[in-house]
């Protein structure tokens, strides 16, 4: 994926610590999929992208961590909606994404 993708730098960081493990770079979410589906390689993906992505029976997940995430805004944003998010981000809310049971 780009250079300064998050998870690119999660892999190319363990990439470095070992000699055995190499960064492939491909040009997206599915290409990688479709590469650790056929044994060419490992992938790492955040777990929202790949519920998105058709079913692969072969691939097995490993949670790795957390990845830091952030809302971005426009500078002046003062809309409703930015308020009622920050509301609710104020309140303790956190949404619980849907379980996956890891393959």
């Amino acid at each position: 994926l780009e250079p300064g993708c998050t998870y690119r730098a999660m892999a190319e960081h363990w990439g470095r610590a070992s000699a055995a493990l190499r960064t492939r770079e491909v040009g997206s979410y599915h290409a990688m999929l479709a590469s650790v589906a056929t044994g060419q390689s490992i992938g790492v993906m955040p777990q929202s992208v790949l519920d998105i992505l058709p079913s692969q029976p072969e691939v097995k997940t490993f949670p790795l961590g957390l990845a830091d995430t952030l809302l971005i805004r426009r500078k002046d944003d003062r809309s409703t909606a930015l308020q009622a998010f920050l509301d609710l981000l104020k309140a303790g809310a956190h949404p619980t994404p849907p379980a996956r049971p890891h393959a």
